[in-house]
Formats: structure tokens, sequence, C-alpha cells
């Protein structure tokens, strides 16, 4: 599917992002959808005047940023398209533990959503050295780091443009 192929709707694409992998995946997102607003959450408007609204955010400490979290429960009852980033690989260990606690506290507060979709970024370099206290560092949590710098990737991004021409097909 092409952009040529979607029906010109009002589209907004907002996103919080710390290292830039949010914003890499909205700005990708937003490039495929003619006519679409890009904006950081800070300055997003209320939804109300859009057909869609996909809504970017990274993983803090397994829940939505508190950015993306304060926007959306702002707004209950609106069917927000949700995407996200995190260090893990998304579907695997962990992210599916943060994928479903996102799922259920946004339930529980009455935002709906249509879909979520997780890529995978780099780890914020302050995240790492705060929680080398913590965690050791182990070779295999280094090549997990390491992996994870390289994200999101042409593939992740290309992924994410067709996720979000699907999703403005669905009704």
């Amino acid at each position: 599917m092409s952009a040529m192929d979607v029906k010109p709707r009002r589209v907004l694409v907002t996103y919080e992002s710390v290292t830039g992998n949010t914003k890499r995946v909205a700005e990708a997102i937003a490039a495929v959808i003619p006519g679409s607003v890009l904006l950081p959450i800070t300055d997003a408007p209320a939804p109300e005047g859009f057909d869609r609204v996909f809504v970017g955010f990274w993983c803090d400490k397994g829940h939505a940023s508190d950015g993306a979290d304060t926007y959306l429960k702002s707004h209950p009852g609106y069917p927000f398209i949700l995407f996200g980033t995190l260090g893990g690989v998304p579907g695997v260990g962990y992210s599916v533990t943060y994928e479903n606690r996102v799922r259920e506290e946004l339930t529980a507060a009455n935002v709906p959503f249509r879909d979520f979709r997780l890529w995978q970024g780099k780890i914020d370099p302050a995240l790492v050295e705060k929680s080398k206290a913590r965690f050791p560092m182990t070779p295999e949590r280094r090549a997990r780091i390491a992996a994870a710098a390289t994200h999101p990737d042409e593939a992740d991004l290309n992924d994410a443009q067709a996720w979000a021409l699907g999703q403005l097909t669905r009704s």
C-alpha cells in the first residue's frame, strides 16, 4: 500500500521523545501521510479536530512517558493510535510486560485505542549509567545495549510507515 491508496484524512502525529527514537518513528509516519500535522506532544492540540491521531511515546520505567500519558488521559474516549519505542526487542521478554501494562493502564483510564505498536530504539546513555549501580554490566547486557543503539533502523521506519498507512484504511 502507498500513500496514494489512502483516502485523505486530517491526521495528527504527535510524540514525546528523549533520545530521538520516538521522534524518528513519528517523522517516518508523518512522511507517508499527505497533509499530516507533526508536533511534539507539548504542542499537540485537542484530538477532536482530527480524523486520526497517532501518539508516540518512549518506555519510561515500564509505562508510557509522562507527557504522552497526560495527553492521552486528558482526552478520554478518543480512539488514539499508539506507538512507542523502548530499548528491548518488541514482542520479547520485558517488552511484552510493558506493552500489556500500558494497555491495562489506558483501558482503566477510559482511553480507547485502535492499535498499539512498539519499535526498538537506543537506550538513553544517562539511564545506562544510572542503572550500572543496580545491574551488573555483563557481556550479554553490553550486547543488548549495543544492539538497541542501531535502532530504529531503516527497516523499523519502513515498517512503521506501512503500519501507519494500514491504520488509515481501517474504519
